[in-house]
């Protein structure tokens, strides 16, 4: 029975191995949300967070990913490096790729994924509180009030302010974030 029992110990042992040898590693380079990388752990990925210290070619070379946001660049050169060897995927944390050589990546087979709507819901309450800021012209109200002259904000700007409720909002395109402010100030 004891034999048994380390055979299994010797089995599990050996399944967390090559598990291990199995998991994907990846070099977060510009730092994700901690959501991100406990959501790439979850999914068993190997995390290695920032760059400690070493240049990003010396960072990349035991990853099989890399994430970037935009203080990052990958280009030619070092997605062609040997460094760059055991590359399978690059990422972009946010939208856009303008700081990957999107062609050097495609020449080598490596695809580039995006996190592109990860931030709609932030732009589009971003839209709808510009919207608010224009609607009721606070930021003349902000300036009359550091200028001392509130008063006079209230004689006039603040009379030509108006409410959004029962008005209309005109939407160009109908993507990701256009149909999220949609469906955010539609009636239910």
């Amino acid at each position: 029975m004891r034999s048994f029992a380390l055979l299994l110990s010797s089995i599990s042992q050996q399944q967390q191995l090559a598990a291990a040898l199995q998991a994907p590693r990846v070099l977060d380079v510009d730092g994700l949300a901690p959501a991100g990388i406990a959501r790439l752990r979850e999914r068993g990925a190997v995390v290695s967070e920032g760059l400690g210290g070493a240049s990003l070619a010396e960072a990349i070379v035991a990853h099989e990913a890399v994430i970037v946001r935009s203080a990052s660049t990958l280009t030619k050169d070092l997605l062609s490096s040997g460094a760059a060897a055991s590359l399978r995927c690059v990422g972009r944390a946010g939208v856009g790729v303008d700081n990957i050589d999107t062609a050097a990546a495609a020449a080598l087979g490596l695809p580039v994924v995006t996190s592109a709507g990860a931030s709609t819901r932030a732009v589009v309450e971003l839209t709808i509180g510009h919207l608010l800021q224009a609607a009721r012209r606070l930021g003349d109200a902000d300036a009359a009030v550091k200028r001392g002259d509130f008063a006079a904000f209230k004689a006039g700007a603040a009379r030509t302010a108006s409410e959004l409720g029962g008005k209309r909002l005109g939407l160009l395109g109908f993507g990701r974030r256009a149909s999220a402010s949609m469906r955010l100030v539609a009636p239910p």
